[in-house]
């Protein structure tokens, strides 16, 4: 393109036919020789075309190249000189619309035939007016360099699939370390791309910043020509992340002169892992607890750690070293023996008696082996001893505490069993034979549940489920078992659970005692305290009963028979004449009044008529006002309905147990106020609830003071409607008051 533009004021004059042409080429060379002979001279050849593509001129390059004279060019288009006419028709598109093209690839012929590779740099030359009169333009022959570039790419291609099949990372750099070659090893290794190079990618890229500054010495150094062993670097990937590299490298020489870096990148990573697990396996058996020590095949000692030297008792290293591994042992024919079973079987496991240097002796667990090379050889020995002497006092105990154990479940009278995870027996005490009937190992895997009645198993099987699920202990479980003989026996079981190191649950251990003769002095017992209930019940309504009829019989028969002395002694007061009447007989009227408002007072004390007149409510609200007047304590009854009719034995029972609270309030309370409360319970009961605000008391204590402040009463109480169905809460603490809440099943209609 130089070369075009400085013949351009030159070409510019050439317009028009050849004729004319000649004529002003020779003006112009006259004028701009100069022009001319870089246009003949030119190793490039040059052409001048008009717009149909014929030649106007050419230089002596250009008919060397095409083999044409200027004669068969005269006659000649260029179109003709194009293998493909199709390009030709693209060149003249191309640089219209541009006004010059450069470096167009084409296909050209000779005039022998010959095809050549050519690259055209060309611009169209125009009038001042701008229309275009032709082309202008310089030819270059590429064959040649074309073939070299295939040659050379295809060097290039072997090189990198050669380098591509080495296990290290290959690199080539320029002088100041712009990478221009990189291999498939060292694109992994780095996880950077041809792209990246191609963009620029430079040496110091590939390492942690404060490895570059050695990094651009080590350059400087071999590129002086100084010679450099492997040097170690921290590799920087293109992700960030980091790895251990030893680097080789070799100038690279042209013509004498270093010109850029060649070597190789070795990944050590893995080798640097290697090295830190044998420093970490060397650290290891230096620091080991347990003695370990290394013999030749021989036996001789070879190596031997600090706990060994601990162990053993001795101070130094060179004190054993050398010595037979024979004369560490007590019974020396029992090493010998596992010396040779070593070269036999290559291991061996087991415990040995040991000696001191003291002379003393202990029991070491020994674990011995034969250590061997790649191919199977045997190297030498090595072992590794603990010691077990407390272990073994320990196991001594141990069995010692065994036998025990096992003299102390024969003698005792429980059964003692243990369970797998599954709920199958794996031990049981010979107890079993004396509570089941079966012999030890018939239990033995089997379920609990396979001793059961399927009732019992069909209950018992979701608790035990969800116990075992739980992994939680359990005590006191009654569960019925079948005698081998048919008979049920009622079991008291309690058990834990065994787990393992991790906690996982490995099974259940625990204890049954026969509780069957309990049972049934239990349910002896209840049908005792039934009946006892009944018949305080009963005997409730019997006083109840009696004070009526008791009553009764004050109101009708000693009532009438008071009043109608009354009466007769008026009549006989006022039959006397004024003169003989006195105040014995007014004194004698005022007794018999006195006695029959006692007799009154009495029987109302003893069966209140409201009760039967009027009902529960009408006879509390009585009661309630009575202790108003009398101790002058504000008591309330409330209720939310009136009770039509109750049935007679329930009315009579619950105002005995109101009057009853309300006594105990008035006894030991010291309370101002009351709160009665009477109201139906869930449709089917009634409920009274008597508040009141004295000292109240610790409830804990109820049944052990039912001798004392009126603890038999509530207790008394609270068994009777138990009995009936119902129930009877108390709630009190000591300052706060009580609260009795008694519910019984209504048995009437409003």
């Amino acid at each position: 393109m130089r070369e075009l533009a400085t013949l351009r004021p030159w070409i510019a004059e050439l317009e028009g036919s050849k004729a004319e042409h000649n004529e002003k080429m020779e003006s112009s060379v006259e004028r701009s020789g100069k022009y001319y002979d870089l246009f003949k001279n030119s190793r490039d050849a040059l052409y001048i075309t008009d717009r149909g593509g014929r030649f106007i001129d050419v230089n002596q390059s250009y008919i060397e190249l095409f083999g044409y004279t200027r004669e068969e060019l005269g006659n000649l288009k260029a179109l003709e000189t194009y293998v493909n006419r199709s390009d030709r028709l693209k060149f003249r598109q191309e640089i219209e619309q541009r006004g010059m093209v450069v470096d167009y690839a084409v296909r050209l012929r000779k005039k022998d035939g010959t095809e050549l590779d050519c690259l055209i740099t060309a611009m169209v030359r125009c009038t001042d007016e701008g229309s275009i009169l032709g082309y202008q333009g310089i030819i270059r022959d590429i064959t040649e360099y074309r073939l070299m570039t295939q040659k050379i790419r295809e060097n290039a291609r072997r090189y990198q699939g050669l380098t591509d099949l080495l296990p290290l990372a290959v690199f080539e750099t320029d002088e100041i370390g712009n990478f221009f070659f990189i291999n498939r090893q060292g694109f992994e290794i780095s996880g950077y791309t041809r792209e990246d190079i191609d963009k620029g990618l430079n040496a110091l890229q590939l390492f942690i910043p404060e490895d570059q500054d050695r990094v651009i010495e080590d350059m400087r150094r071999t590129l002086s020509g100084e010679k450099l062993d492997g040097r170690e670097y921290i590799g920087l990937r293109k992700d960030g992340s980091t790895y251990p590299a030893i680097i080789y490298t070799n100038p690279i020489i042209v013509d004498q002169r270093a010109v850029g870096l060649r070597g190789v990148i070795l990944d050590v990573t893995e080798r640097k892992s290697t090295e830190r697990q044998l420093r970490i396996k060397e650290s290891a058996i230096l620091s080991s607890i347990n003695a370990i020590a290394m013999a030749d095949l021989e036996g001789n000692l070879t190596y031997v750690n600090p706990s060994f030297l601990r162990l053993w008792g001795y101070d130094k290293e060179e004190e054993v070293l050398g010595r037979s591994v024979l004369e560490f042992w007590k019974n020396a024919e029992g090493a010998l023996k596992v010396r040779e079973e070593l070269h036999e079987k290559g291991g061996w496991i087991g415990e040995l008696r040991a000696k001191r240097k003291d002379g003393s002796g202990f029991y070491a667990q020994s674990a011995a082996s034969m250590v061997t090379d790649e191919i199977g050889n045997h190297i030498c020995m090595m072992g590794s001893f603990v010691d077990i002497t407390e272990r073994k006092k320990a196991e001594e105990a141990l069995q010692e505490n065994k036998e025990r154990f096992r003299s102390l479940v024969e003698a005792t009278s429980d059964l003692i069993w243990e369970v797998d995870q599954n709920g199958a027996h794996t031990y049981v005490s010979p107890k079993v034979k004396d509570l089941l009937g079966y012999e030890p190992e018939e239990v033995i895997g089997k379920t609990c549940f396979d001793l059961m009645p399927p009732d019992e198993a069909e209950r018992a099987g979701p608790l035990f489920r969800d116990i075992n699920s739980s992994q939680r202990p359990f005590e006191r479980l009654e569960i019925v078992y079948l005698h081998k003989d048919g008979r049920r026996i009622v079991i008291e079981t309690s058990g834990v659970p065994i787990l393992d190191a991790n906690g996982n649950l490995l099974g259940y251990r625990g204890i049954d005692r026969d509780i069957t003769e309990r049972k049934q002095a239990e349910e002896r017992l209840r049908d005792y305290q039934d009946r006892l209930r009944s018949l305080a019940t009963k005997l409730s309504l019997v006083e109840e009963r009696e004070r009526r009829r008791v009553a009764t019989y004050l109101h009708d028969d000693i009532g009438h028979a008071l009043a109608m002395c009354k009466i007769k002694l008026g009549m006989l007061q006022e039959s006397l004449v004024p003169a003989h009447r006195n105040g014995h007989l007014d004194e004698i009227k005022g007794i018999i009044e006195q006695v029959i408002q006692h007799t009154r007072s009495l029987t109302v004390e003893l069966s209140p008529p409201v009760l039967y007149e009027m009902g529960l409510v009408a006879a509390v609200e009585w009661l309630a006002e009575n202790i108003s007047k009398q101790y002058g304590i504000r008591v309330n009854v409330k209720n939310s309905k009136k009770f039509k009719k109750l049935n007679g034995n329930l009315q009579i029972l619950l105002f005995q147990a109101a009057r009853e609270l309300l006594t105990n309030i008035v006894k030991h309370a010291k309370a101002q106020k009351v709160e009665i409360y009477i109201r139906r319970y869930k449709e089917d009961k009634i409920q009274i609830e008597v508040k009141d605000d004295g000292v109240g008391f610790d409830t804990s204590h109820l049944l052990s003071n039912i001798t004392k402040n009126g603890g038999f009463g509530l207790f008394n109480i609270r068994e009777r409607f138990n009995h009936l169905g119902g129930h009877c809460d108390i709630q009190s603490q000591p300052g706060c008051g009580t609260c009795v809440t008694i519910v019984s099943p209504l048995q009437a209609t409003d």
